[in-house]
C-alpha cells in the first residue's frame, strides 16, 4: 500500500467519526502524494471523498470547484466510473448553493447519473443518485416523486449493500417528512424513529445528532415538549464530544426556547447566554440576534424586566446594523412592552454600566 492509500484510509476512519476537517486536511494532502506516486485510483477516491467532506463542513463553493477540477481529471485520466462520481458530487454541491434556482437543471443531471449507474449496476451511486432525488424532491414540493425516489431506493438496499445504515437512515427521513407534511404525525414519528435506529447503528455522530434533532423536532410539533427538550439535551453533548460548533449552536439554541415553554425559568436563561456566546464565538450574525432576544424572553418571564430591557435595546440596534428585519420588530415590540411595564433604567445612560459587563463587549 503507498503512502497516499494510507492517507485516504486514514481520513475515511475521521470521517466515519464526524471529524470532517481533520479528514480533509488528509485527503488534500492525499491528492498531492497520490499524484506524485502517479496513482490515479487512490488521486481520484481522495477527490471523492474531499468533496464530501467540504459538503459536510457546508463549504459548498469549494465543495464545487473542487467536483469540477475532479470531473476534468477523471476525463483526463479516461475514468468514467469517477466522471460519474464527480457529476454527482457536483449536482450535491449546487443544490446547496441554488436548490430553488436550478433544481429542474440538476435533476435532468441526476436522472441521467442514475441510468448510468444503474448501466454500470453500481448499487452506491443509484442510492446516492435517489438520496439526492429524494431528499430535494421532497423540499420543492413534488410529494409523489419523492415518495417513488425514496421507494425505489429501499428496494435497493441488500444486507450486504455498502453503507445500507446510512442510506436506510436517509430514506427512511424522507418518509417522516411526507408525512409530517401530510400531518399523519403517527407514521411520521414511525419514521422518524426508524431513521434515527439507522443513523446509531451506522455510527457516524454527525448523522446521529440530525436524526435526532428531526426526531426532536417532530416531537416539539406534536407537542412533547419534555420529549423534544431532552433529544435536545443529548445531542449538545453528542456535538460536544465530537466538537461541532453549528450542531452545538443549534441544539442550545433549541433546548433554550423549550426550556422557556416549560416554565425552566433560570435554566433557559442559562441556555439562552450560552448560545449568545457561542453565536459570538462562531461569528454568526442571525444565531446572535436570536439569541439576544432569547435572553429578553428569559429575563422578562423571571421578572427582570430592567436586564431584559438593556438586551432587548442591544437586540434592536444589533438587528438594525445586520439589516434583520423580523428581529428588528420583535426588538421594538419588547422595547415598548418593557418601557410600558416600567421606565427605562437610568444606568442604561451611564457608560460601562453593569450591563455593559454583563451583555459583553465585542
Amino acid at each position: 500500500m503507498g503512502y497516499a492509500a494510507d492517507l485516504c484510509n486514514q481520513a475515511t476512519q475521521l470521517f466515519r467519526q464526524g471529524q470532517f476537517r481533520s479528514a480533509a486536511s488528509l485527503l488534500e494532502q492525499g491528492i498531492v502524494v497520490a499524484r506524485q506516486e502517479a496513482d490515479k485510483d487512490n488521486e481520484l477516491l481522495c477527490y471523492q471523498k474531499l468533496t464530501a467532506a467540504l459538503m459536510n463542513l457546508d463549504e459548498s463553493q469549494q465543495a464545487l470547484e473542487l467536483a469540477t477540477t475532479m470531473l476534468a481529471r477523471a476525463r483526463q485520466l479516461n475514468e468514467p466510473h469517477y466522471e460519474l462520481v464527480a457529476t454527482i458530487r457536483l449536482c450535491s454541491a449546487l443544490i446547496d448553493l441554488d436548490l430553488k434556482g436550478r433544481w429542474p437543471e440538476i435533476k435532468l443531471l441526476l436522472l441521467d447519473c442514475l441510468q448510468q449507474a444503474e448501466a454500470r449496476e453500481t448499487s452506491a451511486w443509484q442510492l446516492d443518485c435517489l438520496r439526492l432525488l429524494a431528499g430535494n424532491a421532497m423540499t420543492m414540493q413534488e410529494y409523489d416523486d419523492a415518495l417513488s425516489y425514496a421507494q425505489q431506493g429501499l428496494s435497493i438496499i441488500r444486507h450486504d449493500t455498502y453503507s445500507a445504515d446510512f442510506y436506510r437512515y436517509v430514506f427512511y427521513r424522507v418518509l417522516q417528512r411526507l408525512h409530517s407534511q401530510r400531518e399523519e404525525h403517527a407514521d411520521a414519528l414511525r419514521y422518524g424513529l426508524l431513521s434515527f435506529e439507522y443513523a446509531q447503528r451506522e455510527g457516524n455522530p454527525a448523522w446521529v445528532v440530525l436524526a435526532r434533532r428531526y426526531l426532536a423536532h417532530l416531537h416539539y410539533q406534536q407537542g412533547n415538549l419534555q420529549e423534544a427538550f431532552n433529544l435536545f439535551s443529548e445531542n449538545v453533548a453528542t456535538a460536544l464530544a465530537y466538537d461541532c460548533a453549528n450542531d452545538h449552536q443549534d441544539a442550545t439554541m433549541w433546548r433554550a426556547e423549550i426550556a422557556l415553554q416549560l416554565e425552566m425559568g433560570e435554566q433557559a436563561l442559562e441556555f439562552a447566554r450560552e448560545a449568545l456566546a457561542l453565536a459570538r464565538q462562531r461569528l454568526h450574525a442571525r444565531d446572535e440576534a436570536w439569541a439576544l432576544l432569547a435572553n429578553v424572553r428569559a429575563l422578562y418571564k423571571l421578572n427582570r424586566s430592567d436586564e431584559a430591557w438593556y438586551f432587548a435595546n442591544e437586540a434592536y440596534y444589533f438587528a438594525q446594523t445586520q439589516q434583520f428585519e423580523h428581529r428588528l420588530k420583535e426588538a421594538r415590540e419588547w422595547i415598548e412592552t418593557l418601557t410600558k411595564k416600567q421606565a427605562a433604567p437610568i444606568a442604561a445612560k451611564t457608560q460601562g454600566s453593569w450591563f455593559d459587563r454583563l451583555i459583553g463587549k465585542r
